[in-house]
C-alpha cells in the first residue's frame, strides 16, 4: 500500500475547493553546502578514485671541504651517508551510493485538474517534495560525516506515562562542551519521516542497539530546535524502542554495520564523505582517510590542523583566526579565504565590531566603518572581515547545517566533489516510473553513486573547536 494516496487526509486537504493561493509550506530544509564550498565535481572511473602524493624528496645535500666525498659516496660504515630519497603515498577513496524513493497511486495522476480543485496535480507535488528532501539530505551528509551520526540522546524516556516513546536528545545550548565537541547537538539534522538506529555510546563508533524494537524506528515529531541542559529537546517515535539508552547516537536505519566500527571506515558505513571526515587530525572523528592511518608516520600531510580549547568554550577571535592562519601557512603552506561554522560563532566573532557597550571599543574601531575596497555590507548571509588571513580579508559564510561550536577555514575551489553526477532516476532499463505488479500503484527511485567531499592535502585546511556560539545562547 503507498504510504501516500489519493484520498489520504493530507492529498485530500490539498484538493479542497477555495485553497489558499499558494501551499504554506512550514518546513525547514537548508541545502546550501552544495554551493558554499564550491567543491569540482570529480568521477570516479573503476574502483576507485586513487590520488598519490609525495611525502618525501631529494632534500640531502650538503658543504663539502676541498677534495671530500659527494653526499651519498661516503664508504664509512660508522655513517648513514646515502643518496637522497624520495617517497609516494597513496589514497583510495571509493563510490557510495545514496538512494531515495517515493510511491503514488494512479488516481493521484488525475485528482486535481485544474485551480478549482486544489493546488496541483498530486504526482508532481510528490517529486517535487521529494528532491526537495533530496537536495538537503545530501547537503546535510556533506556537513556532517561518514559516521552519519545526527543527534545525542539526553533521556530515552522523557515522558514515562508512554514509556520509551518520547526521546530527548542534548540540546545546541548544552554545557559544557566536550572534547572533540558534540557537533550535532539539537536536533537539526532529524526531521519527520526518518527511520533511525541507536549507536551505543560514548563512542560514535559504537554498535548499534539491537534489542527487539531498536532498529529502523519511525520519527513521527521533532520538537523545535531550543531546550535547555535538563530536559533537551523531544522527539516522538511512532512506537517504542527496547533499550536506547542516554548518551547513545541517533543515525539513520541501516547507513552502518551493526557491530562496533574499528580503523578504517571503508566498507563498514554507506554514507559518503563529509566536513568532518574531511577536518580532522585523527584524533577526534575519523582515523583512516582514503584508506591511510593518518597518525602514522610520514602522514602529517593528511592531519588536518586542529586548535581545542580542552572543553572551555571561548569566543572566536580575530587574534585566534590570524595565529590559525599563520601556523597553517608556516606548516603546509596552506592559505584560507573562507570561514565555515554556525552563524552563533560568527555571531560572536562579529561583536567586537557591532557591541557598543561600554567594554567594547566597536565606536571607535575603524574596521567598523571601512572595508578596504568595498561599501560596508551588514548582515550575516556571507561577509568579508578585514584584515585577516594572508591577503588581508577572510569571507565568513555561516550556515545552521555546519557542525556545532566549531569552525572551519579552507581554500574554496580546492576540495573535491567525488561523484557520478547529481541523483538522478534509476532507469538503466528504461523504466523511471514502475508500476506494483497487480496495483493502481508506482514507485519511482532516485540514487547517486558519491564518495562525497574529498579534499588533497587536508594539512592545508584548520578546524577551530571549543567555539562558544549558537542559536540557543545570547
Amino acid at each position: 500500500m503507498p504510504s501516500v494516496s489519493d484520498n489520504s487526509a493530507s492529498a485530500l486537504r490539498m484538493q479542497f475547493e477555495d485553497v489558499e493561493e499558494a501551499l504554506d509550506v512550514r518546513l525547514v530544509l537548508r541545502a546550501k553546502e552544495l554551493q558554499l564550498f564550491k567543491l569540482v565535481d570529480r568521477s570516479i572511473d573503476g574502483k576507485y578514485w586513487r590520488l598519490n602524493y609525495q611525502t618525501k624528496g631529494n632534500s640531502y645535500g650538503a658543504s663539502r671541504f676541498r677534495d671530500g666525498k659527494h653526499p651519498g659516496y661516503d664508504p664509512s660504515g660508522l655513517a648513514e651517508d646515502g643518496f637522497a630519497p624520495f617517497e609516494i603515498e597513496e589514497m583510495k577513496f571509493y563510490a557510495r551510493f545514496y538512494e531515495q524513493s517515493l510511491d503514488f497511486t494512479g488516481q493521484m495522476k488525475h485528482a486535481v485538474k485544474s485551480r478549482k480543485g486544489g493546488y496541483r496535480n498530486l504526482v508532481d507535488f510528490r517529486f517535487d517534495d521529494t528532491a526537495k528532501f533530496l537536495e538537503w539530505n545530501v547537503a546535510t551528509r556533506l556537513a556532517l560525516g561518514s559516521l552519519g551520526t545526527r543527534a545525542l540522546i539526553l533521556d530515552p524516556d522523557a515522558v514515562p506515562a508512554t514509556p520509551k516513546k518520547y526521546v530527548a536528545v542534548r540540546y545546541a545550548g548544552y554545557t559544557p562542551v566536550a572534547t572533540p565537541p558534540v557537533w550535532e547537538a539539537g536536533v537539526g539534522y532529524l526531521r519527520a519521516g526518518q527511520r533511525v538506529d541507536a549507536v551505543g555510546g560514548p563512542a560514535r563508533t559504537g554498535a548499534l542497539r539491537a534489542g527487539a524494537t531498536d532498529r529502523g524506528r519511525h520519527i513521527i515529531d521533532v520538537g523545535i530546535d531550543k531546550g535547555s541542559a535538563g530536559a533537551g529537546v523531544i522527539i516522538e517515535l511512532n512506537t517504542p524502542h527496547t533499550s536506547w539508552a542516554a548518551g547513545d547516537w541517533l543515525c539513520v536505519y541501516n547507513e552502518r554495520q551493526a557491530a562496533a566500527i574499528t580503523g578504517d571506515y571503508e566498507g563498514k558505513v554507506a554514507s559518503m564523505l563529509g566536513v568532518l571526515d574531511v577536518f580532522d587530525d585523527g584524533a577526534g572523528y575519523s582515523p583512516y582517510y582514503g584508506g591511510v592511518d593518518r597518525t602514522a608516520s610520514g602522514n602529517a600531510s593528511l592531519q588536518c590542523s586542529v586548535f581545542h580549547n580542552s572543553g572551555t568554550v571561548r569566543r572566536l577571535t580575530p587574534d585566534l583566526v590570524n595565529f590559525v592562519v599563520e601556523q597553517v601557512n608556516h606548516l603546509s603552506d596552506g592559505e584560507f579565504d573562507m570561514l565555515y561554522s554556525r552563524m552563533g560563532v560568527q555571531r560572536e566573532f562579529a561583536k567586537f565590531l557591532t557591541k557598543t557597550a561600554a567594554t567594547s571599543t566597536a565606536t571607535d574601531n575603524p574596521m567598523r566603518y571601512n572595508q578596504p575596497g568595498a561599501k560596508q555590507k551588514i548582515g550575516f548571509n556571507s561577509y568579508d572581515v578585514f584584515p585577516l588571513g594572508m591577503d588581508g580579508k577572510l569571507m565568513f559564510v555561516p550556515s545552521a547545517n555546519a557542525p556545532l561550536h566549531s569552525a572551519f577555514l579552507m581554500k574554496r575551489g580546492e576540495g573535491i566533489f567525488l561523484r557520478d553526477g547529481p541523483p538522478s532516476f534509476m532507469n538503466l532499463d528504461g523504466l523511471t516510473i514502475r508500476k506494483v505488479s497487480g496495483e493502481n500503484s508506482y514507485t519511482a527511485d532516485y540514487g547517486m553513486t558519491a564518495g562525497g567531499f574529498v579534499h588533497k592535502a587536508p594539512w592545508k585546511l584548520a578546524r577551530i573547536d571549543d567555539l562558544i556560539g549558537d542559536h540557543m545562547t545570547e
